[in-house]
């Protein structure tokens, strides 16, 4: 493996053209002011496959005369050839029923463009497959978008591209994603109307890389006319506006002009208007489109999830219930007015009785709190204990849920169900309090 990377590295590093070394760069994502010697150490945490992935699209593109042009060329012949052994993935892999697939994935698959059906059907049987299995997974099971790589088969930020892409990264109710995406649009294309209005009035001599892409870039007129420019400098001044003075990011450039996340990424590169990673983070910050306190959140929740898989004993799934507890509190209360608090087992506040998970909620604008025993009850428990417990609750000021394994429920092996369960308590708990 370390002898096939080496050769891919010295193949990188030799043969490859600016525009594709910046693209390679990209592709593994870091920055393109890496240094040549560091490059190596990137490739290590990159498996041979992606790479060669990679390559292979670029496969025409190598001189024929390289004295190592032959053995990649085999390298990466053998590779994809060795493919068509494993096993395409479909819906029906996945054990997936067609009438959970709406129509639309139907006329959606054949929008696809032949490079990207080529690709997917590489380790998928149809574009429609896999459009498919990745709506089901994405709203039907809802399902975080770490598990939905995992259990495609993708990774993680290629998956991103992908719901970028169908416009799908708004949120895991459809409905809910399709009213996000018609909000965004109606924005973003304001906002586009007044970048086309002002790009026309930069002054030049303020703006020196505007006036390396005016006087360098050679573009198409087609790619410019069809979204709607009459001039190449339009088009430039209107990309550099959007970019650099409106502070927009690629993902909503594909929305503005209906693209894909690829061919936005090429746009940029040709005029040397792309931007790297932190600088990306910073555009999102400072325009408020990414809530990181829920990203910090879900990537509890996925890391939980993780610990989770393949364990079966009712103490695990208490415990687990407990974390997602606080994982999805601020879901269901707003961190600007509540504090919440999961607490563990405690004996003492219910008298000899134990609180299997306390939960204190404080309104701190109006300084009223809240107390309740959730109560985890594995499949044989006691009613009679349960109903002690529930008085003594009530007697002492605690409100009293209890969630309750059914026996035969396969909980102990669904996180689905007890994520279920757990949204369910903090609904109920919203309800207690109200709105407030």
């Amino acid at each position: 493996m370390n002898q096939k990377r080496a050769l891919l590295f010295e193949v990188l590093a030799s043969e490859i053209d600016d525009k594709l070394e910046k693209d390679m760069l990209e592709f593994i994502n870091v920055e393109s002011a890496i240094e040549e010697e560091d490059l190596f150490n990137y490739f290590q945490g990159i498996s041979c496959e992606d790479i060669l992935y990679w390559l292979e699209e670029y496969e025409a593109k190598w001189n024929p005369d390289c004295r190592i042009y032959e053995i990649v060329n085999d390298q990466i012949n053998f590779y994809f050839s060795d493919q068509q052994l494993i096993i395409k993935k479909s819906l029906d892999y996945f054990n997936i029923p067609k009438e959970n697939i709406p129509k639309f994935i139907k006329s959606l698959s054949n929008e696809v463009s032949p490079k990207r059906k080529y690709q997917i059907e590489k380790w998928y049987e149809t574009v429609y497959d896999f459009i498919g299995v990745l709506y089901y997974f994405r709203f039907v099971e809802k399902l975080e978008k770490s598990e939905i790589a995992h259990i495609m088969g993708i990774q993680v930020n290629p998956l991103h591209i992908h719901l970028y892409n169908f416009c799908w990264h708004y949120s895991n109710n459809f409905d809910e994603n399709t009213k996000e995406y018609e909000r965004e649009k109606s924005k973003l294309q304001a906002v586009f109307k007044k970048a086309k209005t002002n790009a026309l009035k930069l002054k030049e001599s303020e703006h020196p890389m505007l006036i390396k892409s005016l006087n360098r870039v050679k573009i198409k007129k087609n790619s410019y006319i069809k979204l709607g420019f009459r001039t190449k400098d339009d088009y430039i001044k209107t990309f550099y506006h959007l970019i650099f003075i409106d502070k927009l990011v690629p993902k909503e450039l594909m929305v503005i002009f209906n693209l894909p996340y690829s061919t936005i990424q090429s746009r940029l590169r040709n005029l040397g208007f792309n931007i790297n990673i932190k600088d990306a983070i910073v555009k999102k910050m400072e325009n408020g489109n990414q809530d990181y306190e829920k990203s910090i959140r879900t990537g509890k929740i996925t890391r939980l999830n993780s610990r989770y898989r393949h364990l079966s004993d009712s103490t695990i799934n208490e415990n687990y219930a407990r974390e997602l507890l606080d994982k999805y509190s601020y879901e269901y209360f707003d961190s600007n007015v509540y504090d919440f608090v999961v607490g563990v087992n405690n004996v003492g506040l219910l008298l000899q009785k134990e609180v299997d998970i306390p939960v204190i909620i404080c309104n701190r604008r109006k300084n009223k709190w809240y107390k309740f025993a959730i109560e985890y009850n594995g499949p044989y428990h006691s009613k009679e204990k349960d109903f002690t417990k529930a008085n003594i609750a009530e007697e002492r000021g605690w409100i009293y849920i209890a969630i309750v394994e059914e026996k035969n429920s396969s909980a102990s092996n669904n996180r689905k169900i007890i994520q279920g369960w757990v949204r369910e308590v903090c609904m109920e708990m919203k309800r207690y309090i109200g709105d407030e």
